[in-house]
């Protein structure tokens, strides 16, 4: 019964829907939506009743991504800790979803792009509907890949298709993420939801 401001959580039964709700921004990740949903993570990470927890965007894409203006503001902030802290969002975020231990599920549906794709890449199983991509632009933009999902990605794909995924910065659509292991089940168009759930 928490106040949410731009996530929204759902309970089933024993599993707990949290959809990005930030649809003016395409669920781009700012600071209040990453600390929402960093705090929804912990208040699950231990709760003995929760069985699965699925992670979702809307029905036509997850994340635009980190929302850099909204990064650059809290950089230019003086202060050391309040740069350390605007640094650590990611990081700490993905984490969150990391030590959930329930099992966790995304669920995507258009593009989940950058943070996004790290973010989905924390939870334990990824399904795509048709058309869905994951794509990190950081690199060719000359940006770091400062939310430590490499390694995780490499788990998923191996070294060489992670060095692609990551250095290209191409589009992997649901298709491809499935040939390299890094989406579990590809389904229809508007279908990931509905899938999620039956993992669930």
């Amino acid at each position: 019964d928490h106040p949410w401001r731009l996530v929204r959580v759902e309970r089933r039964e024993d599993v707990i829907e949290v959809a990005l709700a930030r649809p003016e921004a395409r669920n781009a990740l700012n600071g209040e939506l990453m600390e929402e949903l960093t705090e929804v993570a912990r208040l699950l990470r231990l709760r003995t009743d929760v069985r699965a927890v699925i992670l979702t965007g809307s029905d036509s894409y997850f994340s635009a991504g980190a929302d850099l203006a909204a990064s650059e503001a809290r950089l230019a902030q003086p202060g050391l800790l309040e740069s350390r802290r605007a640094i650590m969002a990611g990081p700490d975020l993905c984490r969150a979803w990391e030590e959930i231990e329930a099992v966790t599920i995304a669920a995507i549906e258009g593009y989940c792009i950058g943070g996004g794709a790290a973010l989905v890449v924390a939870c334990d199983f990824r399904v795509m509907g048709e058309g869905a991509y994951l794509r990190l632009p950081e690199a060719p933009l000359g940006m770091n890949m400062s939310w430590r999902s490499i390694p995780k990605i490499t788990a998923l794909v191996g070294p060489s298709r992670a060095k692609q995924f990551v250095m290209f910065g191409e589009a992997a659509d649901a298709r491809l993420c499935l040939d390299w292991g890094m989406a579990d089940e590809a389904v229809a168009k508007g279908e990931a939801l509905t899938a999620a759930r039956r993992w669930a």
